[in-house]
């Protein structure tokens, strides 16, 4: 009979990785969706050219906006109407609302990448195919996804700030 020696450093990186807060692998999915997105888009217009707003490297990168958009958006309505005071303690009130910063960061990069997606087919339709990849609409979806990168950073940076007051 064989047995099986796991070592302690094994065992305590499993349990930290287990603790790690579904909003945030959300977060690191919605990033992810959208590099891979932003790349294959590229590669689309190169060897395709502009087609239809509905192409799946758009949405690869609308879903960025859409899972950080609503995963933030639950943590801020759990943390306001929830019955979790001390997150609600240690949180930022803003509207009315209870949650984290890196939250509402990422909610209102979520809502920015969602309404430059409307704002960017207007934009082709009425000037034509883009001479510059800047162009405001895209202007607008790169400073959501910018939000949602910076408001991952925030929530991170929360979920580890009490592992690190226990060394």
């Amino acid at each position: 009979m064989s047995t099986l020696a796991v070592s302690a450093p094994t065992v305590a990186l499993e349990r930290r990785a287990s603790a790690i807060p579904w909003y945030l692998w959300c977060a690191a999915l919605a990033i992810t969706s959208a590099y891979v997105g932003d790349y294959w888009d590229i590669a689309w217009h190169r060897s395709i050219g502009r087609d239809t707003f509905w192409t799946a490297p758009h949405m690869a990168i609308y879903a960025c906006g859409v899972l950080a958009g609503i995963a933030s958006a639950y943590l801020i309505f759990n943390t306001t109407f929830g019955p979790g005071g001390a997150m609600r303690a240690a949180s930022v009130r803003i509207w009315g609302l209870y949650g984290p910063l890196g939250a509402f960061i990422c909610a209102w990069g979520g809502v920015a990448m969602l309404a430059s997606a409307p704002f960017d087919d207007w934009w082709h339709n009425a000037y034509g195919l883009d001479v510059k990849i800047i162009s405001p609409p895209h202007m607008v979806l790169a400073a959501g996804f910018f939000g949602i990168e910076f408001g991952t950073v925030m929530l991170l940076l929360a979920f580890m700030k009490p592992a690190c007051r226990k060394r």
